[in-house]
């Protein structure tokens, strides 16, 4: 399902305005087999890159192209920015920021989300979830989010300080961020200022494109105040999600 998104914004001498993509990686192996992925690299699969080109063709139509890419290191995350954006990885306006890496999951990365009590939890109550050894707890994945969120910000200021971001037809620039299911739902709860309780309650699949954008006076020090949720901008049914199968398999069991 594609949505509407809002008018593009004439960029002013007294605001800076940025609008900020959120983009998840195209499928792999991993997503398909219900493992847990966490931080191990794991390709996109066949699937996965032609996810990733539709998602650029729906984009293109709908008027949108990149002038910056924002990524996890993370393979999967960068590749997929790659092709969405038609902008190399190895272009200067290609930057790799940390923390935008998933949720560390520690010693479950790899096992099968359906085989494990812990997994279990996570999905069905992640307000009670503690995780394996050399895991991320859930405030843990908010707390690096909002950093991430943050050097997004002012990364973008930067380049667009340079010059790198002005646009020829006046418009604000458009920030592909290429990132992880619960890296996104870290962003958002952020911006939303919702809880652990709410995280499931946001739909990420492969591809899903989430739309922030960032409004402030120019000098102003970044501010997780100035971004705003637009509508979302693409939306994938994703049959491999394992929170809707541990759901199902858990309303069959009741």
């Amino acid at each position: 399902m594609i949505r509407a998104r809002d008018r593009d914004t004439t960029v002013t001498d007294s605001r800076r305005i940025y609008d900020f993509y959120l983009i998840r990686h195209g499928e792999t192996d991993y997503n398909k087999g219900q493992l847990a992925q966490g931080n191990i690299e794991v390709p996109l699969n066949e699937a996965g890159r032609q996810q990733a080109f539709s998602a650029a063709a729906e984009l293109r139509r709908m008027g949108l192209s990149f002038d910056l890419v924002l990524s996890s290191p993370l393979g999967r995350a960068a590749e997929t920015g790659e092709i969405v954006s038609g902008i190399p990885q190895s272009d200067p306006r290609f930057i790799l920021i940390p923390e935008l890496h998933e949720m560390a999951f520690g010693e479950l990365e790899g096992k099968p989300f359906l085989q494990n009590q812990t997994m279990l939890t996570f999905n069905q109550h992640p307000e009670q979830y503690i995780p394996a050894k050399g895991g991320e707890t859930v405030p843990e994945v908010f707390a690096r989010t909002r950093r991430a969120l943050e050097l997004c910000e002012k990364a973008a200021e930067r380049l667009d300080n340079e010059g790198v971001l002005t646009r020829s037809d006046g418009l604000t620039p458009h920030i592909l961020v290429a990132s992880h299911g619960m890296a996104i739902r870290g962003m958002l709860a952020n911006v939303r200022h919702t809880g652990i309780e709410d995280v499931w309650k946001t739909i990420v699949g492969n591809c899903d494109v989430f739309h922030l954008r960032y409004e402030a006076p120019r000098g102003s020090a970044a501010d997780l105040a100035y971004f705003q949720e637009m509508p979302k901008t693409l939306s994938h049914l994703d049959p491999y999600d394992p929170h809707e199968s541990m759901t199902a398999l858990q309303e069959k069991e009741d």
